[in-house]
């Protein structure tokens, strides 16, 4: 008796049915963990950055006055030894 289907035909319904092959894989863990330390680096440089500018965008504002630094070089009687 003869075959009714070649085999190609066979072979061609079989994988249309089965579907295709698909290698996906997953992002790496370090890939997130390396976007998640420069997020995290981009926002601490930010707030840096922020910080050092005063209310009337000064880049100087973060400096000590010249009282603040004569306070420094003068240890407190408690800490005399």
């Amino acid at each position: 008796m003869r075959k009714l289907f070649r085999q190609e035909a066979i072979d061609a319904q079989r994988e249309k049915l089965l579907g295709e092959v698909s290698i996906a894989r997953p992002v790496p863990t370090w890939v997130f963990t390396a976007l998640a330390l420069a997020f995290a680096a981009l926002i601490v440089g930010f707030m840096f950055w922020a910080s050092t500018r005063g209310a009337s965008g000064s880049r100087a504002s973060w400096r000590w006055t010249s009282a603040q630094r004569r306070s420094l070089r003068r240890r407190p009687a408690r800490w005399s030894s």
